[in-house]
């Protein structure tokens, strides 16, 4: 009855999570990655009121150009990337869509994708729906998970369509480089790859680190896509509104097929956007400083804890401790502090590949008192 295509693509082992947890009234979830605010009053009122002036029409296939030129002097002014508003960024339902629209235009049944072990579990999901096959480049705990040019080398063959790389990185907190960045851009001009560039953490670094774009660097705009998203950075994850930035050859593939997967993105939800992109630095600045104070909790609490070993996450709002000294299977833990402390954490095993099996990812963006609450359930247990 169903495709072969759909029987392929396993369900996310951390909606799993998420769903078993349903059945505990006092549980505490440090598993989805939700920030812990909601979006700003200023910023709905923009999308409020649009909707009641009657913003309530179809837009354009590559989304409104005022939003597609307030994107592009972002790009500029943060990312050190030129893109023509017109030409080279669409507008896209949240960056899922943006990366499932790369899938589609550039990856063919066969084709070979790169990605980093280990990886947020869409990734992976999305390659096999439109028929490629997921090809791990693993990372190293001791390298702080940062990818190595040299593990992507191993893995690239005359069937490599695509690399994938996500920095700042979910689950592993992984924050790459410049130094980093020039030997994979040697590495992708060397062998004519082209690279997917998935950033909504970028604004979510820590102790005064810098969040890279490959797209800035010399030669690297037209090997690149870069995908971003309001989600994350603004507090806005179920808005749904993300943007790519490529070769105008590639957006113009995309617009193409943005009309029969949703044709559109909300005008009303776009003004918000826009708004927020330049009325907004003093909130995230404060929503990072949060994520900073709960990080400084967290962490250190996970390592006092026996069987826990955590590095400390240079960006993102998750934590990724080893748990291996403890001889289980990271589903087997999850399951046993969801069903013994009622606290959801998210099994490493969820994040393709074979290196995060003997992790678990917390995410610290909750509020203070509720995941302090859940490090006490957790410290009674591991002592």
């Amino acid at each position: 009855m169903f495709s072969d295509r759909v029987k392929a693509v396993a369900p996310s082992g951390i909606r799993a999570m998420f769903d078993k947890a349903k059945a505990f009234d006092d549980a505490l979830y440090l598993c989805l990655g939700e920030p812990g605010f909601v979006t700003t009053a200023d910023v709905c009122r923009v999308a409020a009121d649009a909707l009641m002036a009657g913003d309530t029409r179809y837009t354009p296939n590559p989304g409104l150009y005022a939003l597609r030129e307030g994107v592009a002097e972002k790009l500029w002014r943060e990312n050190g990337i030129k893109a023509d508003p017109d030409r080279e960024i669409l507008i896209t339902v949240g960056a899922t869509e943006a990366l499932f629209l790369t899938m589609m235009t550039l990856v063919n049944p066969g084709d070979e994708v790169i990605y980093t072990d280990p990886c947020w579990t869409n990734y992976v999901q999305q390659i096999e729906l439109v028929g490629g096959r997921p090809v791990a480049a693993k990372t190293r705990e001791e390298d702080a998970f940062r990818i190595r040019a040299s593990a992507i080398e191993e893995v690239i063959t005359d069937k490599t369509k695509l690399l994938m790389l996500n920095s700042p990185c979910n689950p592993t907190g992984a924050l790459l480089t410049r130094a980093d960045y020039e030997d994979i851009a040697a590495l992708v001009k060397k062998r004519g790859l082209m690279v997917l560039c998935d950033e909504p953490y970028e604004k979510i670094v820590f102790d005064g680190a810098k969040h890279v774009s490959l797209a800035s660097l010399p030669g690297m705009a037209d090997f690149c896509i870069t995908i971003n998203c309001f989600s994350k950075s603004y507090a806005m994850t179920g808005w749904r509104v993300g943007y790519v930035c490529a070769h105008r050859d590639i957006i113009a593939q995309m617009v193409k097929i943005q009309e029969p997967i949703c044709s559109c993105i909300s005008g009303a939800l776009q003004k918000g956007c826009l708004y927020a992109l330049t009325h907004s630095d003093e909130r995230v600045a404060e929503m990072v400083a949060h994520y900073k104070k709960n990080r400084d909790i967290m962490v250190p609490a996970l390592n006092s804890m026996k069987g826990f070993s955590c590095l400390v996450p240079p960006a993102t709002f998750y934590a990724f401790p080893n748990i291996e000294s403890m001889g289980k299977p990271s589903q087997q833990v999850a399951d046993e502090i969801l069903e013994e402390l009622h606290v959801v954490v998210s099994p490493g095993s969820a994040f393709c590949g074979t290196v995060g099996e003997g992790h678990l990812r917390l995410c610290f963006a909750s509020d203070t008192d509720s995941m302090e609450r859940a490090l006490e359930r957790m410290a009674k247990k591991f002592r």
